[in-house]
Order: C-alpha cells, then structure tokens, then sequence
C-alpha cells in the first residue's frame, strides 16, 4: 500500500525490515530460501513495481497493473 500512496521509501524501509526479521528464521542459504525470501518480505513486489515504472514510466498505470495482476490471480487460483 505505501507503494500506490507514493511513499516509496517506506516501502523500502519495511522490507528491510521483513529480511532481517526472515534471516532470523534460518532461511539464508540456497537459491530456493532466495527466492522464497524475496516473496516472504515483500522484495519481489517492490522490484517488480520499481522494473516496470523505469519502462512505462508512470507509477499510477503500474500499481494499476499490479492490481489488476492480482485479482486475476485470486480468480484464477482461489484458495477454497
């Protein structure tokens, strides 16, 4: 949410904090802890949104992606 409010450093500043908190938990070695860690604290999102604003170039029609990426995902793979 701090990323479609424009507050992109506090952003930042909460996954760091998520990495530590998870480096706590023993996942650090492995490409697989990478990967899951980087989902877990939020860090694929921030780089996936910061990737796609450097090409479009336009923070609200990405968040506006994002979103939209999201619900399909809920539609498409519903939890129950």
């Amino acid at each position: 949410m701090e990323i479609a409010s424009g507050q992109g450093s506090d952003a930042r500043d909460q996954v760091n904090s998520n990495e530590k908190a998870i480096a706590a938990l023993g996942r650090s070695r492995g490409v697989l802890s990478a990967a899951l860690n980087s989902f877990s604290s939020g860090s694929f999102i921030l780089s996936v949104a910061d990737a796609a604003t450097s090409v479009i170039h336009a923070q609200n029609i990405v968040i506006s992606i994002l979103v939209i990426v999201a619900l399909l995902g809920t539609v498409a793979f519903p939890c129950s």
